[in-house]
């Protein structure tokens, strides 16, 4: 079994998250974002996400990104979605870029959040 996980496909398992991180490169409405379990300025709990995003602007593709995290929780409406805010991107096309770099430093235990990398 290959050592990733992936919203669509059969090797996700939504009853494994309470015990491992999430961190997905999400591609919503022409943006890519990070959308994660874990924030490393934060302890961890089961039903708060945490939204990286270089427009720092949540109500952009909230919609979208609300669908795909009702699927992973089984469908429940009582989500946390904490949006972080990150150093915004300069360009209209580099949000790609920004969100890999968040993700890189989730998995690195770095906080991309803009205080602690300014």
């Amino acid at each position: 079994m290959p050592d990733y996980f992936s919203i669509e496909g059969p090797p996700f398992n939504p009853d494994v998250l309470d015990e491992s991180f999430f961190i997905q490169v999400a591609h919503a409405k022409n943006h890519w974002v990070v959308i994660s379990n874990y924030n490393p300025s934060e302890p961890a709990c089961s039903n708060n996400w945490y939204i990286y995003d270089s427009l720092n602007n949540p109500g952009y593709y909230l919609y979208t990104i609300k669908n795909v995290l009702k699927r992973i929780n089984d469908g429940s409406r009582f989500i946390k979605i904490n949006h972080i805010p990150v150093s915004k991107q300069n360009g209209s096309i580099d949000c790609g870029f920004f969100a890999l770099g968040y993700a890189l430093a989730l998995a690195m235990d770095i906080d991309p959040e803009m205080s602690s990398i300014l």
